[in-house]
């Protein structure tokens, strides 16, 4: 038996083992699958001016994230400031339909740009105190180096650059003011320090409460007497986003379980998210939250578990699953977060990026691997042609890797990076994360551009 026959059959086993582990989801499947996606979140990103009592008003789709207003005695209360000046603007307009009352006070949530682009807005050329929880120092003494490569894939993830009709809704609507991003950001005038603090602003009782968990600087804000909470984005109409692919430093994830642990505890009657719309009734904030807690507590629980006996990443991110119970819920789905990516993220944070296999100790260079891809081939000619007949079959994963290592060899070819990029652009019409879509589009443009 000749050593390129061997060769040739070892490539077809490969083809035909990497085509069952892409499992392919029926047209018919997906289609369901996004016309729920779409209804979900049309209802979800509705532009209302909520009323969930006689004195809080919740601004949602207008813009990136919401914003809420409470009116206390003397003055009003702003919770989160959207994420730029226009659309910061148009909520100011709305709530001052509702109250003429001076703004006393803003809180913002957490550091994410979509919370406080528009503070300055709400200040109305005054000086009300901004309240917020101290950002966290950086793991990492030089992280701010990376700055260009988050800034560039935070682009990818978000699809900054992509026409609004390629664009699906995340936890976000698509069509948002997204004039003056971020040009309202103002410095908060007092970090509140304590894990607990109790205080009274223009007549309202709050109690903040630290609340890690999306970001480690998180800040809870709790109404006791009127059993109100704002949860930030610790929960939103999605699977969460336990890793951000625009690229971040390990988070712990018990603590979002600790602090879900939190929220639920407190009883709550109404809770405002920062996103989509408030969810009300002790009972449907009390399941949610729950199942919410419980199905971060699974990934992390269950990830924990397999690589305590040998699991890779890979064999996790193919296996973890939430169980039935919790899988078909509405606010569980794949729409922002991804529980793969999830998986993948918790294994590296505790055990790094070694698998345990010794052959992956020293791997061969991605050049010296292609060359023997290659070889195994036959030849270039042969391993594209693979690569052909497999995005042919819609076996559009094996598609972008064989032509991987086809692109580490012709790096310049423009030829190659069209035929990854329509790759790409199919598997970016399966996706129901926006993030993975998003990124796979921005990607396919990116090669298609000269």
């Amino acid at each position: 038996m000749s050593e390129r026959f061997i060769s040739l059959v070892w490539l077809v086993c490969m083809c035909v083992s990497a085509a069952v582990q892409a499992q392919v989801t029926p047209s018919s499947e997906l289609d369901a699958s996004f016309a729920k996606r779409t209804q979900v979140l049309q209802s979800e990103f509705r532009k209302s001016l909520v009323s969930v009592s006689d004195n809080i008003w919740v601004a949602v789709g207008y813009g990136a994230a919401n914003s809420t207003l409470i009116e206390g005695d003397t003055g009003a209360i702003i919770v989160d400031t959207m994420y730029g000046v226009e659309a910061a603007g148009h909520v100011l307009t709305a709530f001052r339909q509702v109250t003429d009352k001076p703004v006393a006070s803003i809180i913002i949530t957490h550091g994410h740009a979509d919370h406080k682009g528009g503070t300055r807005v709400f200040m109305e050329g005054g000086s009300p105190p901004i309240l917020a929880r101290r950002p966290t120092a950086a793991t990492l003494a030089r992280y701010g180096e990376l700055a260009s490569v988050r800034r560039e894939r935070g682009k990818h993830q978000f699809g900054s650059a992509l026409n609004v009709a390629d664009k699906i809704d995340g936890i976000a609507p698509i069509h948002r003011p997204n004039g003056g991003v971020q040009e309202g950001i103002v410095v908060p005038t007092r970090y509140v320090e304590a894990e607990r603090e109790v205080l009274s602003i223009a007549g309202v009782n709050l109690v903040l409460l630290a609340g890690p968990g999306e970001t480690a600087d998180h800040l809870l804000v709790w109404l006791p007497e009127k059993r109100v909470l704002f949860g930030g984005d610790n929960f939103y109409m999605s699977f969460p986003n336990l890793y951000a692919i625009r690229g971040t430093s390990y988070s712990d994830v018990s603590q979002w379980v600790a602090t879900l642990d939190t929220m639920i505890d407190l009883g709550a009657e109404v809770l405002i998210t920062g996103h989509t719309r408030p969810i009300v009734g002790e009972s449907a904030v009390r399941t949610m939250l729950t199942d919410y807690r419980n199905a971060i507590d699974h990934v992390l629980t269950a990830t924990l578990a397999g690589a305590n006996r040998g699991m890779t990443p890979g064999e996790l991110a193919a296996s973890v699953r939430l169980p039935a119970n919790l899988a078909g819920k509405s606010y569980l789905q794949e729409y922002y977060g991804v529980l793969a990516w999830s998986v993948r993220s918790i294994y590296v944070g505790y055990l790094g990026w070694f698998d345990g296999n010794p052959t992956q100790l020293f791997p061969l260079n991605p050049k010296a691997e292609a060359e023997r891809m290659v070889r195994l081939a036959g030849s270039q000619d042969d391993l594209l042609t693979a690569a052909r007949e497999a995005l042919q079959k819609g076996d559009y994963q094996w598609s972008c890797q064989l032509l991987d290592h086809l692109l580490v060899l012709q790096s310049n070819s423009g030829d190659l990076k069209r035929l990854k990029a329509t790759a790409l652009r199919a598997l970016a019409t399966s996706q129901m994360s926006s993030n993975a879509r998003h990124y796979y589009l921005s990607s396919a443009e990116k090669l298609e551009t000269p």
